[in-house]
């Protein structure tokens, strides 16, 4: 019996070891049927594997190549952003720093003791080497001055880091009891080295075109209006400004072609009268164009003032409505000729001349008893 079950255990563990032979047999027969499945490609398969490739590639590529451009942009446009924000020699501070060492430059005492006390300030403002007293000429020097004020008439950036800034100076003058006024236009050479501002070489004295050269401004592509429509037109305008000074907003939304894109005055002043009013047409883009001196008086204090405005209008619905106030596109500037410029001069001079002249002939008696 005990033979026979041995028998029996030995049959089985055969029996199962050709069952697990069999099922590998199985297996690498599966294995080499997916083999050649695997390696069985149809025809223009591989051209169009290919070409996806080639596809996304080149689509990756772009997408790149368009995304360094960007940064490439977007970093230029940065440095240049930078550029403007670290060219200090127009800034702010440094006119401030220039119109300091001004009133330094232009404050002394005529004495050893006052020298000193000038060199001592205007150190804190001269770069390394340059003459202690800035270019002042001290020996012999027998008039004081004391600063009154400047103002800024001119900023220059040489480059990045130089730059100059002129103004005009005035100073009083003192030598025992006399006294005179001193007008000068002054040049002040600025540098900046990232830390603090310097004058980096003697400053100097220059001449300034006070007159102005524009001769007028003027609209282009403006043409006549009928006399009819001038007249509806004013009658329009002169709403317009009432309506501007003392009106709701409501009100005024109502004469404007997009509300609140004019802030009214608010009854801080009021409409005294329409002093002078010019409408013309501009053809090119259907609108008209008004140029209007209004007298404005403050209620609180009965005080008047003039005031220019230009008014931009158009037509909607058989009603003339605003588009703008002073939108100054378009504008054609006119400069004076230099023959126009002399003229002028030689007029003021010529003023000035004859007024001295009836100064020096008025008796001092007659003086004294105006």
């Amino acid at each position: 019996m005990a033979k026979e079950s041995k028998t029996k255990v030995l049959f089985k563990g055969l029996k199962r070891l050709s069952d697990d032979e069999k099922e590998k047999a199985e297996q690498k027969k599966l294995e080499r049927k997916n083999k050649k499945l695997n390696d069985f490609t149809p025809k223009g398969y591989r051209a169009k594997r290919m070409g996806v490739y080639t596809f996304w590639t080149l689509f990756i590529g772009m997408f790149l190549f368009v995304g360094l451009l960007v940064v490439a942009n977007a970093t230029s446009n940065a440095e240049e952003v930078e550029k403007v924000e670290i060219n200090k020699v127009t800034s702010q501070e440094a006119v401030v720093f220039a119109q300091n060492f001004v009133e330094a430059y232009f404050t002394w005492s005529a004495t050893d003791e006052g020298i000193v006390a000038r060199q001592n300030e205007l150190k804190r403002y001269l770069a390394t080497g340059l003459d202690s007293n800035a270019g002042l000429v001290v020996d012999g020097l027998i008039w004081s001055s004391s600063y009154v004020n400047s103002e800024v008439r001119d900023v220059q950036a040489l480059d990045e880091e130089v730059g100059q800034i002129t103004f005009y100076v005035k100073s009083k003058l003192t030598k025992g009891e006399q006294e005179q006024v001193s007008e000068k236009y002054f040049v002040v050479p600025v540098a900046y080295d990232g830390k603090t501002f310097g004058v980096y070489e003697l400053p100097k004295y220059t001449h300034f075109e006070e007159h102005t050269t524009i001769k007028s401004v003027s609209n282009k592509r403006l043409k006549s209006v009928s006399s009819e429509e001038t007249t509806t037109l004013n009658s329009f305008i002169e709403t317009f400004f009432k309506t501007y000074a003392d009106g709701e907003r409501e009100q005024l939304n109502y004469l404007l072609s997009k509300s609140g894109s004019i802030e009214g005055l608010n009854g801080t002043f009021s409409i005294k009268e329409l002093n002078q009013v010019e409408v013309f047409k501009d053809e090119d883009n259907d609108t008209y164009i008004a140029f209007v001196e209004v007298t404005l008086v403050d209620p609180k204090t009965e005080i008047s003032t003039k005031s220019n405005y230009q008014l931009t209008m158009t037509k909607s619905n058989d009603k003339y409505i605003v588009k703008a106030m002073d939108d100054l596109t378009g504008k054609e500037i006119k400069s004076k000729t230099a023959e126009e410029i002399s003229k002028e001069l030689l007029i003021e001079t010529q003023a000035i001349e004859e007024a001295d002249a009836k100064a020096a002939a008025t008796p001092v008696s007659a003086k004294s008893e105006q």
